[in-house]
């Protein structure tokens, strides 16, 4: 319903939808895909092998002078991928049994 913008039928709303409503569109204003999004909001979890990908892809950004000059002046698709990189950081990772 948040991707949607559809509100609750009622006079207040929940404020866990609320932030959600913002973050979507926030990531829609940065160009995130909805599948991403969903999986954002619904927590999603991601592979230890991704997790790994991811870090080792934002550490080598930030040792980048330029990449980091440009994320800095606001950069649209350095914005992007800094998001969807801290995303990925900040998802649950699978436990394998």
């Amino acid at each position: 319903m948040a991707m949607a913008g559809v509100l609750d039928d009622a006079p207040f709303q929940d404020s866990k939808r609320m932030q959600m409503d913002a973050a979507t569109a926030h990531f829609r204003d940065l160009g995130i895909r909805d599948e991403v999004i969903r999986q954002t909001l619904t927590d999603h979890e991601v592979t230890p092998q991704e997790h790994a990908v991811v870090s080792k892809w934002k550490a080598d950004r930030m040792r980048d002078p330029e990449w980091v000059e440009k994320y800095l002046a606001g950069h649209g698709d350095h914005k992007r991928d800094m998001m969807l990189a801290n995303i990925v950081l900040t998802s649950k990772i699978k436990k394998f049994a």
